[in-house]
C-alpha cells in the first residue's frame, strides 16, 4: 500500500470523523490541514492547528495519536479521540 493511499483514506476518514464532532471551528481548520497534507509533515501542521484551539485534552490525545501515524492504524485510534471529544467532560 503505497503512502499517498494510506493518506488518502487517512484524510478522508479523518475529515468525516472530525465533521461529526461539535467543534465546528476545529472542524473547519483540522479538515483543511487534513486535506493539504500528503506527507508526515502533517503531524506538525495537525498538532499545531490542534494547539491552537481550546480544547487541552483532545489536542493532547490527538498530537500523540498523530505523531505515532506510521501506519493504517491510527485511523481508527484518532477517530476514537475525536469521538471521545464529544463527551462534555472534554469539551473545555
Amino acid at each position: 500500500m503505497s503512502v499517498f493511499f494510506v493518506w488518502t483514506i487517512f484524510k478522508a476518514e479523518l475529515c468525516q470523523v472530525v465533521s461529526e464532532a461539535n467543534h465546528p471551528e476545529v472542524k473547519a481548520e483540522l479538515c483543511q490541514v487534513v486535506s493539504e497534507a500528503n506527507h508526515p509533515v502533517v503531524v506538525a501542521e495537525l498538532c499545531q492547528v490542534v494547539s491552537e484551539a481550546n480544547h487541552p485534552e483532545v489536542k493532547a490525545e490527538l498530537c500523540q495519536v498523530v505523531s505515532e501515524a506510521n501506519y493504517p492504524v491510527v485511523v481508527a485510534e484518532l477517530c476514537q479521540v475525536v469521538s471521545e471529544a464529544n463527551n462534555p467532560v472534554v469539551i473545555v
